[in-house]
């Protein structure tokens, strides 16, 4: 299998697509559910730009979409619970110290 058979994500193409959604946020509502088309343009845009791997479809761009922003939503319950700290230089940041607020955040999410 070639390195163009498979869709491959730099940081670069996900900084594209971020950059797309949040300039573009108001077509998808306070859900932010965003219609086909709004795919089709989001992949249009990234078509513009150099990557790596197979063309980012509609499909992968809805795909990544879903991966970034379900990972942005523990990221941002993580940064703002009480007691416990998140930061993109360390990651969580857990520590014997931390555990068991760790482990009960953990529990109850």
């Amino acid at each position: 299998m070639e390195v163009r058979d498979w869709c491959v994500w730099t940081e670069a193409d996900e900084t594209i697509l971020i950059q797309y959604v949040t300039t573009n946020c108001s077509q998808g509502g306070d859900g932010m559910n965003f219609d086909h088309m709004f795919w089709v343009a989001a992949a249009a845009e990234i078509e513009k730009h150099p990557c790596l791997g197979a063309r980012k479809t509609v499909a992968a761009c809805q795909s990544k979409w879903g991966q970034l922003h379900g990972t942005f939503n523990v990221v941002d319950k993580v940064a703002n619970a009480s007691g416990l700290s998140y930061s993109m230089e360390c990651g969580a940041l857990i520590i014997l110290e931390s555990e068991n607020m760790w482990t009960n955040f953990v529990k109850v999410k």
